[in-house]
């Protein structure tokens, strides 16, 4: 018989070619199935205060212990002046669980450490009014944190900072202790439940 002729496995060839390119076209094709969303602010929870020595003598020459807020008081600077061996500042700044029905759970980490090697130590301590220990915080080690503590409606808890800072060769009484590393930071996080690691 003259003309094309095909071999009879030749049908099956042609339909599986043609799924292979189907699934080629496929793979450039994206579907886009939208979701909104929305935001209602509300006002913070837990905010800082001043601690009850704040704005007090500081050691050295016309200096102030400094705690400074910002206006929605959800972020706080402190200005302190150790000197050398230990030095201990007592209610340097508070926090403040204002929501009247809610517990929080608050943690603290260190997001910047105090690394110098005239530091020995650098700690926070977070108390309750009535000066029981509820955290230690090691100022020194990068990422450190507490444990979730609980924070019960108006409530205020307080937080005391200390420094150890050596004395040696080069060192007089007539000179400040000499750091390379001044600053440290730390986060407060809270949450409504205590129970998830915080990312």
């Amino acid at each position: 018989m003259s003309g094309l002729r095909l071999d009879k496995n030749a049908k099956k060839i042609v339909p599986i070619a043609i799924v292979m390119f189907a699934g080629i076209v496929l793979a450039s094709v994206f579907v886009y199935n939208p979701i909104t969303g929305r935001l209602v602010t509300t006002t913070p929870a837990i905010i800082f205060q001043p601690g009850a020595n704040a704005g007090q003598a500081d050691l050295g020459n016309n200096n102030t212990i400094t705690v400074s807020l910002s206006p929605s008081q959800t972020s706080a600077s402190v200005l302190l002046h150790p000197t050398y061996q230990k030095t201990y500042y007592k209610d340097i700044l508070e926090v403040n669980n204002t929501d009247a029905n809610t517990t929080y759970y608050i943690l603290l980490r260190v997001t910047d450490p105090l690394d110098d090697a005239k530091v020995v130590e650098a700690f926070a301590y977070l108390k309750d009014t009535g000066g029981t220990l509820l955290a230690t915080l090691d100022l020194t080690v990068a990422g450190t944190e507490t444990v979730w503590i609980p924070i019960p409606a108006n409530t205020v808890y307080i937080i005391d900072f200390s420094f150890v800072i050596s004395d040696g060769a080069g060192d007089s009484p007539n000179t400040a202790p000499s750091l390379t590393d001044t600053q440290f930071a730390i986060d407060l996080i809270y949450s409504t439940s205590g129970t998830e690691a915080a990312p």
